[in-house]
């Protein structure tokens, strides 16, 4: 007799002696499933409230225990330039206060300067007013990158003027500009389209990118990324033990943040007349009503307009210096076009003429002297007096 057939009829078999013994009626009506815990409909809202909860509130308490206090001379450590949650922490840190962020790529963030040394920084140094300059630039951030990250990690920058920095860099050819056919490797691909606008050299599983717009609505995942960059050297649990297998994994978390003060240029300032890295180029450069960069550039401006920013453009100043005559007539007609377009959409900006030869490291990013220069002829430009809203005294 089965065991199923006997429990039917009330008579249990035991496997060893083969007798029979009669199963109580009480225990015959029990549904026979698994020794598994079977929840109710009830129960299984009830473990769902509790992990949302979970879920919400360990990043909220997490915040407590880590300390985070940007200054006026913050800028976002190298290490961190992956890590949008604390970038979104950056930002709610600005909400209340009476700042003027400047949001941009490497040029904005001062790739091969000290970070006393950025463009924010001279601007507080050289300026004498009421205002605070900061820097809330992300390193490697191109255009489309840039869109992203106002959108979804920016959304507590309201109400507040705003510097947004054009570099004439992503416009240089194609595939910078990302319209190329073929797949490419680029900077900061969480904070692209993941499904539309599809980007053709952007390939990816559809599981990859559904789980990157997750990270984006739900802070827990974005948290489990920071812990992922900020302690464990940016692997996973599994790679990181592998790599140390002395360590425990709470070692690691030392609710201490990479420093964000003093730190040292992420390349020689060397400028780029003195090395051979860099000769004459010629790139053919990209017409604005055909760019991806630059429409999503205008995504960006339009992003920060929505949330009550008042916005103004600085483009460039890209080192000219470096452009075969070519080249560099086609560069100046699309800077006219630039200026053209930003006019028409009422939105206060700069161009400002090309700096010294020396003053810059490559093709777009100033040394130190180059970024005191440009801040002195920021806060001399009528378009950007007018942007602050007060008369302003340049510090001799």
């Amino acid at each position: 007799m089965s065991y199923h057939e006997g429990r039917r009829k009330g008579i249990m078999t035991d496997g060893t002696t083969q007798r029979k013994r009669r199963i109580p009626r009480e225990i015959r009506d029990i549904p026979f499933s698994s020794n598994a815990m079977r929840f109710s409909g009830w129960q299984w809202l009830i473990v769902l409230i509790v992990v949302v909860l979970c879920m919400s509130l360990i990043p909220v308490v997490w915040e407590r225990a880590e300390k985070f206090e940007p200054g006026p001379d913050y800028r976002v450590p190298f290490e961190l330039g992956y890590d949008y949650w604390m970038y979104d922490r950056l930002c709610r840190s600005y909400k209340d206060k009476n700042v003027i962020p400047l949001i941009g790529d490497s040029v904005i963030w001062g790739h091969y300067v000290a970070s006393e040394q950025t463009l924010s920084q001279y601007l507080n140094r050289l300026s004498d007013d009421s205002n605070t300059y900061v820097n809330a630039a992300i390193d490697g951030s191109h255009q489309v990158a840039l869109a992203g990250l106002i959108k979804y990690y920016g959304k507590n920058l309201t109400g507040k003027k705003v510097i947004l920095h054009c570099n004439p860099l992503w416009l240089t050819n194609k595939k910078r500009d990302m319209r190329s056919k073929k797949e490419q490797q680029f900077n900061h691909p969480d904070l692209v389209p993941q499904f539309l606008p599809r980007i053709s050299c952007y390939r990816k599983d559809d599981t990859d990118r559904l789980g990157i717009v997750i990270k984006r609505v739900m802070p827990f995942a974005a948290w489990v990324n920071h812990l992922r960059i900020a302690y464990f050297d940016s692997l996973d649990i599994y790679t990181w033990s592998q790599e140390h297998p002395d360590r425990p994994l709470w070692s690691a978390v030392t609710f201490t943040l990479p420093s964000h003060s003093n730190i040292p240029p992420e390349t020689d300032p060397i400028p780029w007349t003195q090395t051979d890295k860099y000769g004459m180029q010629g790139p053919p450069w990209v017409e604005i009503d055909e760019s991806l960069q630059w429409s999503f550039f205008e995504q960006a401006i339009e992003t920060l307009e929505s949330r009550g920013n008042k916005v103004f453009v600085l483009v460039g100043p890209y080192n000219r210096h470096m452009l075969k005559e070519t080249s560099a007539t086609v560069y100046d007609q699309l800077m006219l076009d630039i200026g053209a377009r930003l006019k028409e959409k009422n939105i206060p900006y700069f161009l400002p003429s090309p700096l010294p030869s020396e003053k810059y490291a490559d093709s777009s990013h100033p040394l130190s002297e180059g970024y005191e220069m440009l801040a002195g002829e920021i806060l001399k430009n009528d378009a950007f007096l007018d942007f602050v809203g007060e008369s302003k005294e340049i510090l001799p």
